[in-house]
């Protein structure tokens, strides 16, 4: 017989109490275990200076756009109480828009979108401090403050390092403003030579700034060509030296955008595309596919009309009404062929000069209706439509081209 192990309350207690010190110790252990390995991932992740000078050249972009969003100054009610004007649903909606650039649009909207949260908490700060004449902008908060991506001005580095006394003002210290750089002094954006006192190509200087009191023969300030010069050597169309591409001198006016598509009388595109001007460029589009040419899109802008399709009353090019055989019209087809010849057969017997008569008229009706049959533009379904006569219930066409085919 075996033996029947029994345990006292005591015994069980103490079992309970040991495994739940058990318990605890595993979860601690594992949830340390959790949490050095979150910490490697992140290290892993862990942004390089060319990823943070992009993300901080983003966040600027963001930033610019939002400040031409809320430029408006705020308003005070009746109770004294200051409006905020940070409204994140009209942002959303407009972000970005007034920027030219499809590159520079798609990296504002990208960065916005990717950091909701920290344009929420933004919101939330500028509520708390209402009662300030100046907002918190959005790139001091989120740019500078919360994600760390840029500096302050006069500063550079992972930890916003202030930036040395450079020679010249038209020096600045290598990644000023960013969470990048050394610090060295180097040639500001235009600026070459030695003491940088040299405009680059694309760039003038600005001699207005002689007037200026604070003027110093030390400081050179260069500023970009407009868009329409490669060479100039003052501001706006009119100072253009060379047109850029895509722009030709107009006299009293400068250099002018270059209509590409009149000036080749939309010719500049492949076949069946239409030509769409841009600022210094051009676009080629494909035309509708109701259209055989085209200069605009759509198929109200078509040159003539594809294959298939016809013009309407309105200028309009529109699918045709398609006359399909069903399959059955076939076999009758082919019956009709096989009949003749045996007739032909049959009076070959009696006369072989009328048989060859009978026989060649035989040979040119069937010749003349496989012709009209293959080559008639109403019996061919366009790509993508069903054919009718698959529904079962289609009748036998009207068409007088057929009628001579006895169906």
């Amino acid at each position: 017989m075996s033996a029947i192990t029994t345990y006292s309350i005591s015994d069980a207690l103490l079992i309970f109490i040991t495994s739940h010190i058990i318990f605890q110790l595993l979860s601690t252990g594992c949830l340390a275990s959790t949490t050095t390995t979150k910490t490697n991932h992140n290290k892993d992740k862990q942004l390089t200076a060319e990823d943070t000078e992009q993300l901080c050249a983003d966040c600027r972009l963001t930033a610019q756009s939002i400040d031409d969003l809320i430029r408006a100054p705020r308003q005070v009610d009746a109770y004294g109480q200051v409006s905020d004007l940070i409204n994140l649903d009209k942002i959303k909606k407009a972000i970005c828009k007034e920027i030219v650039s499809d590159r520079d649009r798609e990296r504002c909207r990208s960065f916005y979108f990717s950091h909701l949260d920290a344009a929420q908490r933004w919101r939330l700060a500028n509520i708390k401090n209402e009662q300030q004449p100046l907002r918190t902008s959005y790139y001091d908060f989120v740019c500078i403050k919360e994600m760390k991506y840029c500096c302050p001005s006069g500063s550079f580095g992972p930890k916003c390092t202030k930036c040395a006394n450079c020679p010249t003002a038209n020096h600045q210290c290598q990644g000023e403003g960013t969470r990048a750089g050394n610090g060295s002094c180097v040639c500001k954006p235009g600026h070459w030579g030695q003491d940088c006192g040299t405009c680059l190509s694309g760039y003038y200087f600005d001699r207005d700034a002689l007037k200026l009191p604070e003027f110093s023969l030390k400081r050179l300030l260069c500023k970009p060509c407009d868009r329409s010069c490669r060479q100039c050597r003052s501001g706006g169309p009119r100072g253009c030296e060379v047109c850029a591409r895509g722009f030709e001198w107009v006299a009293g006016f400068g250099c002018a955008d270059i209509d590409e598509c009149i000036k080749s009388n939309n010719k500049i595109c492949g076949p069946n595309t239409f030509c769409v001007n841009t600022i210094g460029s051009y676009f080629c589009y494909e035309c509708d596919r109701a259209c055989d040419g085209c200069h605009g899109d759509g198929p109200d802008m078509c040159l003539r009309c594809a294959k298939n399709y016809k013009l309407d009353n309105n200028g309009n090019c529109i699918a045709q009404q398609k006359t399909i055989l069903p399959p059955e019209a076939n076999y009758y087809r082919y019956a009709i062929y096989v009949g003749l010849c045996i007739c032909t057969c049959i009076i070959l017997h009696n006369s072989v000069y009328m048989a060859s008569l009978v026989g060649l008229g035989v040979a040119l009706y069937i010749g003349a209706s496989e012709w009209v049959m293959s080559g008639h533009p109403g019996l061919t379904a366009l790509p993508g439509e069903r054919d009718p006569g698959n529904l079962g219930g289609a009748g036998l066409s009207t068409n007088p081209t057929l009628s001579h085919l006895g169906l």
